[in-house]
């Protein structure tokens, strides 16, 4: 078929192609346009260089009598540079078996569309997503749009919220005529502590900003609120927990200094008042400096040291004050740091042995005078025995009083002191997080380290009855009678055995049954068996746990060590110290625990 290439007539190019698509003609433009050749296209079908149809996949088959006579789709066509462009193709019926196609190029048209949908996805993404509630209020005050966090800290829908006047979350909306874009001209607000309305009929707090925009020549209120429940939450938790620290700073029986760099005295608890005899905290601090106080040098010293060096430092001193106390303390200090590490102040522990300096003196005198007596007595053998059994007594009890103090003053000193600088590090810390799992955390561990002064006051009440009373004869099944759980069977085969045992023995099987149910859990069966031997009587406590691990077997006994207070096991063992009792754990591990108790000779009967 003969055309002329007329643009009006053709637009950008125009081809005739038979009802499959076979190519019959092309105008000059389309060759252009296409970058084939007159002959390049004439032997083609239209679908061999079409790479997408937009609409109507049939779009080149036209069938007589069934197709309309006009179409038009979008096309996706490979030029012969193996380049793609985008033809709005129009197609009309000529003949029963010609087809006219008129295309037009629109591939900027495409990729400019495709851009602002690509702008538009992002946007909405970005919307969507942005991790503060977002709201657009129209000039009617009903609601244009929200996104996924304002849902989230408001509890409604999208669909709940979208149309319905603002008032549904803002207590500042069309009814309360308070708004200060819509009623006060404002054009902006920032940094608003309020609170939305949420779906429970509650409200949440929240901090909001606002600004008037401009969509598609319309006024609308774009609101940004953050989320503040969290954050207020952590600030509640942070203020009990000062409150708790505060406590266990006032309330501890140690005297507590806060001291700074410069040796000025920041803070001391009621309890280093009392041991200095001063009238207030207040004139302390005016006062003493640490650094430059004359009668305080070793002290200074020592306060040099542990700016120096990161570990506590531990001394004794005799120190009379300027209110004319004389006195012999022992001080533990440890350094406490900023977020960069520095030392930024030290925490002092003051404990007053004065007393007890006193009572050692005394007990030195004491033994020297029986020392001399001891040279010009002549005693009878008869006596001599009974002030031997008397002296041996008196150096068990001594020496059994300076363990008790060593081992109370060590857990009052070091223990506790260690758990309070614990619980100030903390406290510091979660004061600074603006974060609430990290605040979560540090929170957590506070009650964690309270918990456990707790449980280092509560053993030391339990140490110090240590020894206290006379050991006494103890039949087992009794002790036992009065232990059992309701919940725990426990099989006493001991029948009428008594030992002889200090008056705290009932602690030691309520020690072992505690441990019993720790490790092997309510359903725990404890079976106590004894047996005669060589050595002595032998006493056995068996339960059906996991058991103890070889390299744990004598660690356990030790202070300190254990998941609970680390205090239980150490505790059994000095009990039993008091009569020569010995006790060791011999079980399998992974067949349960054995506590294998070893009573003299002398300290058992049927």
């Amino acid at each position: 078929m003969e055309f002329t290439d007329e643009p009006d007539i053709y637009g950008e190019g125009t081809f005739f192609a038979d009802n499959t698509g076979n190519i019959i003609s092309v105008s000059e433009s389309f060759c252009n346009l296409t970058g084939y050749s007159h002959e390049e296209l004439a032997d083609k079908n239209i679908s061999d260089i079409i790479t997408r149809i937009l609409g109507d996949e049939y779009f080149f088959n036209f069938k007589t009598g069934i197709s309309p006579d006009k179409k038009r789709s979008d096309i996706l066509l490979r030029k012969k540079d193996s380049s793609e462009i985008w033809l709005r193709t129009n197609a009309y019926r000529m003949s029963e078996c010609c087809i006219r196609y008129i295309t037009t190029d629109i591939t900027d048209l495409k990729e400019k569309k495709e851009e602002l949908i690509n702008s538009k996805n992002i946007l909405e993404t970005i919307f969507d997503n942005i991790p503060c509630g977002m709201v657009i209020i129209g000039e009617d005050y009903r609601i244009h749009s929200v996104n996924k966090k304002t849902c989230e800290i408001t509890g409604y829908s999208s669909e709940e919220l979208t149309g319905e006047f603002c008032d549904i979350i803002c207590p500042k909306g069309k009814e309360s005529k308070e708004c200060p874009i819509w009623e006060k001209n404002k054009k902006s607000f920032d940094g608003m502590e309020t609170a939305v309305k949420c779906k429970g009929g509650y409200r949440n707090p929240v901090l909001k900003n606002a600004e008037l925009v401009q969509l598609d020549s319309r006024n609308y209120i774009l609101e940004i609120f953050q989320d503040l429940s969290v954050l207020k939450e952590a600030e509640n938790r942070l203020r009990r927990s000062e409150i708790r620290y505060r406590e266990l700073f006032q309330n501890s029986p140690t005297g507590i200094l806060l001291i700074d760099r410069d040796g000025e005295i920041i803070d001391m608890n009621p309890a280093a008042v009392k041991i200095y005899g001063s009238p207030s905290p207040e004139e302390t601090r005016s006062r003493i400096n640490v650094l430059n106080h004359p009668q305080l040098k070793k002290t200074a010293e020592k306060f040099r040291e542990c700016l120096s060096e990161d570990k506590i430092i531990s001394y004794e001193e005799y120190y009379t004050t300027i209110w004319g106390r004389k006195l012999y303390l022992r001080y533990d200090a440890s350094q406490n740091h900023d977020e960069f590490n520095t030392i930024r102040d030290v925490t002092v522990n003051v404990q007053d042995l004065t007393d007890r300096k006193k009572d050692e003196t005394e007990l030195e005198e004491k033994n020297e005078i029986l020392r001399e007596l001891n040279e010009k007595l002549t005693l009878t053998e008869e006596e001599m025995i009974e002030q031997l059994y008397e002296i041996t007594e008196m150096q068990k009890a001594l020496t059994l009083s300076n363990k008790k103090l060593n081992i109370l003053s060590a857990i009052t000193r070091h223990d506790i002191l260690n758990q309070i600088t614990v619980l100030r590090g903390y406290l510091e810390l979660a004061s600074e997080s603006k974060d609430y799992a990290s605040s979560k955390i540090f929170f957590d561990k506070m009650d964690s380290a309270a918990e456990r002064i707790q449980n280092q006051i509560e053993f030391t009440g339990d140490y110090e009855e240590l020894g206290i009373s006379e050991p006494k004869w103890h039949k087992i099944s009794d002790v036992i009678r009065k232990l059992r759980n309701k919940k725990i069977a426990v099989k006493n085969r001991c029948g009428e055995l008594e030992i002889f045992a200090d008056s705290m023995l009932e602690k030691v099987f309520y020690n072992l049954m505690d441990n019993s149910i720790r490790y092997a859990g309510e359903s725990a069966e404890i079976t106590l068996t004894c047996k005669i031997c060589s050595s002595g009587a032998k006493v056995y406590w068996m339960d059906n746990g996991t058991g103890v691990p070889n390299e744990e077997k004598e660690k356990i006994f030790q202070r300190g060590v254990g998941k609970n207070t680390g205090f239980g096991l150490f505790l059994i063992r000095e009990i039993l110290s008091i009569t020569d009792i010995e006790i060791q754990e011999t079980g399998v591990y992974g067949e349960g625990a054995c506590f294998e108790i070893t009573v003299p000779k002398d300290k058992y009967r049927w």
